[in-house]
């Protein structure tokens, strides 16, 4: 039996790729809806949405007034997904490093698996980061490292192509996550397991971006940083107290 699903599609400055991936993914999710959330990208990438929504079935949009982070997208999503009664919510970028094709492998390993969040995971594919640059290979390996090793998460929590059962998102305090940008990644799968969900990976490969630029400025690394070392010295205070205070 089909699901409700939601594919939450967050964008800033993706006009030449949002266009092909509207497209790819209505023809491979024909029964999928579809939210843009666009932060009033100045390359013009609201009105490339906002033709989609006139043009593709079941394409809603909505616009922000400006740059307000990947986080705080994705908490409206996640509102969005709640609030439509969605059975499923699917989150990925709009660079076409995480591809259409692999929607379903997530979605369905949500069902078949029954658990309540299912990760793409690049580490778990041979060929996960094959086409990446040395840097960028380093980079993105450090934080998966730091993420294991300073807040105990054992998958890739810094990739947001991932599927949500909405019903155990409620669980979720997720307007508490304090991380509005890409650190709200991981700080979301903190929190995630925190609360008792049940998560699973899915080996995935994530080809380098074709067109337009990252996002992840000096200043977001910072952010990261930051978020880490907070997370991390929650996780320690807890881990201290007595186990009558836990309770």
């Amino acid at each position: 039996m089909s699901r409700k699903v939601l594919i939450f599609l967050p964008t800033y400055n993706e006009a030449r790729n949002l266009g092909n991936l509207v497209r790819d993914l209505r023809r491979l999710q024909p029964a999928a809806s579809l939210l843009i959330c666009d932060d009033n990208s100045p390359d013009g990438t609201g009105e490339v949405a906002d033709e989609l929504q006139r043009t593709v079935s079941d394409v809603k949009v909505i616009h922000r007034p400006g740059k307000q982070g990947l986080g705080t997208a994705h908490v409206l999503g996640m509102d969005r997904a709640i609030a439509g009664g969605y059975e499923v919510l699917l989150t990925m970028d709009c660079d076409y490093t995480h591809r259409p094709e692999d929607v379903s492998l997530l979605i369905d390993a949500l069902a078949a698996r029954r658990v309540d969040l299912v990760i793409g995971s690049r580490y778990q594919h041979p060929d996960g980061l094959r086409d990446w640059p040395l840097w960028r290979r380093a980079v993105t390996r450090t934080a998966h490292l730091l993420t294991r090793g300073l807040l105990g998460i054992r998958y890739d929590a810094t990739n947001a192509f991932r599927a949500y059962q909405v019903s155990a998102l409620e669980r979720v305090p997720y307007h508490e996550i304090r991380a509005d940008g890409y650190s709200f990644m991981f700080e979301m799968v903190f929190a995630c397991v925190a609360a008792g969900l049940s998560i699973d990976e899915v080996p995935v490969e994530l080809p380098i971006r074709q067109a337009g630029e990252s996002k992840i400025s000096n200043a977001e690394v910072a952010k990261a940083i930051l978020s880490l070392l907070r997370l991390s010295v929650a996780r320690l205070s807890a881990q201290l107290k007595p186990k009558e205070a836990r309770r």
